[in-house]
């Protein structure tokens, strides 16, 4: 019985028509040090999308239409926080942070993250730091809202 308890603890959970990759148990984030004002620890108490590279303005929009598409879920749109990590500075929308790193660290943080140099990639932050989802199709603003909607609703 106990074997059968321990086993079910680290089951995937099953949340019908999502298309991001859940990461089972949640894992804690690579250490990074950000280069300005806004530290890791910014991203503990609520959950955040975390964009890994540059966002290039096709990325901002497809996250900023993301964000609209959760008007009529009010309190999510509210908690919609997006932070992005890049070596470079550009502009962001303002339901957005950013952090900046080095070259250096930016490239080991995306290789402990699983993405190739140069790679770009979206992530899902639990209230306590962790991991717990990798969205890998970045491309339509509507998979990322009921991705988004579909996750926070059933943890």
């Amino acid at each position: 019985m106990l074997g059968y308890w321990l086993g079910n603890r680290y089951k995937t959970p099953n949340i019908p028509g999502l298309t991001v990759t859940l990461v089972h148990p949640a894992q804690q984030l690579p250490a990074f040090s950000p280069l300005f004002d806004n530290s890791q620890s910014a991203l503990a108490d609520e959950w955040h999308l975390l964009h890994l590279g540059i966002p290039d303005q096709k990325t901002v929009q497809r996250l900023s239409s993301s964000f609209n598409r959760l008007a009529y879920a009010a309190e999510m749109q509210k908690h919609f926080k997006v932070r992005f990590i890049s070596a470079g500075n550009t502009s962001i929308p303002q339901f957005a942070v950013q952090f900046r790193l080095d070259t250096t660290e930016l490239n080991q943080l995306t290789t402990a993250l699983g993405l190739a140099t140069g790679d770009k990639g979206l992530f899902l932050i639990n209230p306590q730091g962790e991991l717990i989802a990798i969205f890998t199709n970045i491309t339509s603003p509507s998979v990322i809202a009921n991705d988004y909607k579909a996750i926070l609703e059933y943890f």
